[in-house]
């Protein structure tokens, strides 16, 4: 196997460093592009998070003022291990 010595300076148009900074460049840009998806993702997840929380909130209040001390205690009780329940279902492959 023989090499040309335009091969191996880069003075070859096919193999000339100019080329290789573009891909360079364009490897950049689209690590930059995969960030930028990441980032508005980790906003949107962390924004709906804080309105889930919200309507938890709400709900907790209305409930508690519409039932007594022992059954809100009990609707915890059983909010806690129903909400087990779901997670370990929606983990099964």
């Amino acid at each position: 196997m023989t090499t040309s010595m335009s091969k191996i300076s880069g003075t070859d148009d096919n193999n000339s460093p100019y080329r290789w900074h573009i891909f360079y460049l364009y490897e950049i840009h689209l690590n930059m592009k995969k960030f930028k998806v990441f980032l508005l993702n980790s906003l949107i997840m962390v924004a709906s998070s804080f309105v889930l929380q919200i309507i938890r909130l709400v709900f907790n209040i209305y409930v508690s003022n519409k039932i007594s001390r022992e059954a809100l205690g009990i609707f915890q009780l059983i909010m806690t291990t129903y909400m087990f329940g779901i997670t370990l279902a929606a983990s099964r492959n």
